[in-house]
């Protein structure tokens, strides 16, 4: 699924993929490829995957790599994925989400250039990210070179929210102690990661960054002239991945952030809310830049996006989140205002699975805080301290201005 947005005042951004076919191709020429990507590894300009682009243009591509969700992005989140033949091209993929997820020496066999090109969602605990740290290892261990073609960090590359992920809780869905709303693309990522050596001999790393032309920080995906194509099944939209930034969090508690909806992530509730009463309350928040709806919901089975959504075929009442301002809105902290208005309501019925709330938070404090009955802008100023020393650690690593 993708959604135009066009807009003639950036028209002129170009993403890694296109600078790369027009002006580096020759990177490549007489090497074996291997591509990690998938259904968002979209080059706009001739609007089709990376893969095919490639391959009309005489690249010799060897191998597929597919991260969470698979080459064509259609596997539910968590489902592990095989290795298989992609049916249009031929060629093997190998999973990196499954048994394996940093590629193997065996994998790399018939390969001298590993091209990477994953659009992110902008949030510390979307997978990719982990993905491309873990292709970093495996072509440092294996002598390969890492050619990374950069993508907008949708959510813009200023505005920063949360919590530093503690050493401790570091995972999959977490590798590095950056916030959760991280402002940084992946190109961007990846030369913090070699810089700060967050990965093993990250010096001997023989990789480039294909950078995205006339991309500035300020620049959020609605501002560009790009379709979206989706990074995963339930980050539908733009919309989808700003909200993303905070609502992910409720995957760690007993209220639905959504999935088995048409809506997920801008759909919270539960059977034992009372939505119109959480909408009123919300409401007296004086949050900025975003709308709450009331909202009835069943969540659904649905085998390409979510197979067994929290309360299936059960009635659950809650608020429709919409962003009607996403300058001026902040997604976790719309997320915390949820959260301590919901605790404030429901004191006895939230509960929070706090291994994986904490883990997806970064820290326990957060949880900690909210079971405490914090507010939510008492909350949002504890992590002052930790995005003061984060933005100040990566400005030396930035690419746009």
């Amino acid at each position: 699924m993708h959604f135009s947005c066009p807009s003639p005042l950036f028209a002129q951004i170009k993403i890694g993929s296109e600078v790369f076919i027009e002006k580096n191709i020759s990177l490549v020429k007489g090497k074996r490829i291997a591509v990690l990507c998938n259904s968002s590894s979209i080059v706009f300009s001739e609007n089709k995957n990376l893969v095919d682009v490639l391959l009309e243009k005489k690249v010799n591509v060897t191998a597929i790599f597919s991260p969470e969700h698979g080459f064509r992005g259609n596997v539910s989140a968590g489902e592990k994925i095989e290795n298989n033949i992609d049916s249009a091209t031929g060629i093997k993929i190998y999973s990196l989400y499954g048994k394996t997820l940093k590629p193997t020496k065996e994998m790399f066999a018939n390969v001298d250039v590993l091209l990477f090109d994953l659009q992110d969602a902008g949030a510390r605990y979307f997978t990719y990210a982990s993905t491309m740290a873990y292709a970093m290892e495996s072509c440092i261990e294996n002598k390969k070179q890492f050619i990374l073609l950069d993508r907008p960090n949708p959510l813009g590359g200023n505005d920063v929210e949360g919590f530093l992920l503690e050493d401790s809780l570091k995972s999959f869905v977490g590798r590095f102690s950056i916030p959760n709303r991280h402002g940084l693309t992946l190109g961007e990522l990846a030369k913090m990661i070699v810089g700060e050596r967050w990965i093993e001999n990250s010096d001997s790393l023989d990789y480039k960054v294909i950078q995205c032309e006339n991309l500035t920080r300020g620049v959020y995906w609605n501002d560009t002239k790009f379709d979206w194509f989706s990074p995963s099944p339930n980050i539908l939209t733009p919309v989808t991945a700003f909200v993303y930034a905070g609502t992910c969090l409720f995957e760690g508690t007993n209220v639905s952030e959504g999935r088995g909806t048409n809506f997920p992530f801008q759909t919270i509730g539960a059977p034992w809310i009372d939505g119109e009463m959480l909408k009123r309350e919300l409401e007296s928040s004086g949050l900025q830049g975003a709308k709450f709806s009331f909202i009835t919901f069943i969540p659904n089975s649905n085998p390409s996006r979510s197979t067994t959504p929290k309360f299936l075929n059960e009635k659950c009442s809650g608020v429709f989140l919409e962003v009607n301002d996403e300058k001026k809105n902040r997604p976790l902290a719309t997320t915390i205002s949820l959260l301590c208005d919901i605790k404030k309501l429901y004191p006895d019925s939230l509960h929070f699975n706090a291994k994986q709330f904490d883990r997806l938070a970064g820290t326990p404090k957060l949880r900690k805080a909210i079971e405490a009955g914090k507010t939510a802008s008492e909350i949002s100023s504890m992590w002052g301290g930790e995005v003061k020393e984060f933005l100040e650690k990566r400005k030396k690593y930035l690419l746009y201005k």
